[in-house]
């Protein structure tokens, strides 16, 4: 594939961005030219909000057996999760009046996700249901669940983990 043909998606991208310090992984592959030119380099992140999702062949195969209505859902959920949360307060109201699907078809949609582990009902409040962490999340998993983390060594894999994300 020919990489150096743009791509004419971005004609309209604007990517906003913050400069947080200097970049110290850069700066220690190339001290010595930092070093010689009195500069550091400087980190750059991106400003906009999104969301991680997770894929693993797992993930690919459950999204493939989710029904166009169901996938819909989840694309309005990514959109609608808050940042840190494994769960969302789902506003009925919003959801139909912006995707125009009936009562009916979000019913059915919700229990396709549930029945493929992507989201669960929170028990005790009707409004609200888990998301399931191992799909999809906003923000550091490693924050929300150090209880849950596996430390990888290239010469062998040690699971650090008694879990207690049960979904």
């Amino acid at each position: 594939m020919n990489t150096n043909i743009d791509n004419p998606l971005c004609d309209e991208l604007v990517i906003d961005t913050r400069e947080i310090g200097t970049d110290f992984y850069e700066y220690t592959k190339n001290k010595k030219k930092y070093d010689s030119e009195g500069t550091v380099p400087i980190l750059t992140i991106e400003r906009a909000d999104k969301v991680a999702i997770y894929t693993s062949r797992r993930n690919r195969l459950m999204l493939m057996q989710l029904s166009d209505s169901a996938s819909k859902l989840l694309l309005w959920i990514i959109q609608s999760v808050e940042y840190g949360e494994d769960y969302i307060k789902f506003n009925t109201h919003n959801f139909i009046k912006e995707t125009e699907m009936s009562v009916r078809t979000l019913t059915r949609a919700k229990r396709n996700l549930i029945d493929n582990k992507i989201i669960a009902k929170m028990e005790g409040k009707s409004s609200y249901y888990w998301i399931n962490p191992t799909f999809l999340f906003k923000g550091s998993r490693v924050k929300k669940y150090p209880d849950n983390l596996s430390v990888y060594r290239s010469d062998s894999y040690v699971a650090m983990s008694d879990s207690k994300c049960t979904i």
